[in-house]
């Protein structure tokens, strides 16, 4: 499920039992304890090969990958992709890749996407559903209203998740 859509579930539940004081409260918590579950998290292959540790990037990549599968191989991929990835930029030599054609019409699509996202009114929504439920019905709460449109939201973002995979866009 995405992670931000449940954060939204989760604030949309717990804003139905306590004040929003409460609420921002909890969410200030919530990360602070996940952070015992990085302690867990290995370094990925990636990282063990830009350090120079090939025997633990082995280990790392084998315990995450089926017995049969060919790791050696992976690993090998990635450090190929190192070497090609070892020429570091300047700002400079960024920005003049982004007046290249081919990395411009990307750019100024996703920026333009960010601008309509956030001057389409999804935010305003999600902020005040709450309000907007209470004063547009009579008989229902506006907190599982809340609730059901968050869930509604989640839904539809896992439904275009496995469209996008079996579609193949990405």
């Amino acid at each position: 499920m995405p992670t931000l859509g449940l954060g939204a579930v989760v604030s949309y539940c717990l804003g139905a039992v306590m004040s929003w004081q409460w609420v921002a409260t909890v969410a200030v918590f919530i990360p602070l304890l996940l952070i015992p579950g990085l302690l867990f998290i290995h370094d990925s292959p990636y990282w063990y090969l830009q350090n120079n540790q090939d025997r633990k990037a082995i280990q790392v990549i084998e315990k995450f990958r089926a017995p049969d599968s060919n790791a050696l191989a992976e690993l090998l991929a990635i450090a190929d992709n190192l070497k090609v990835d070892a020429e570091e930029f300047s700002m400079l030599d960024s920005l003049k890749h982004l007046v290249k054609r081919q990395y411009r019409r990307p750019f100024i699509v996703l920026n333009v996407l960010f601008l309509f996202m956030n001057f389409a009114g999804n935010y305003s929504i999600s902020f005040y559903a709450v309000d907007i439920f209470k004063k547009a019905s009579d008989g229902m709460d506006g907190y599982i209203s809340t609730i059901i449109m968050g869930e509604i939201n989640d839904d539809n973002k896992l439904f275009m998740c496995d469209f996008a995979r079996f579609t193949r866009i990405s």
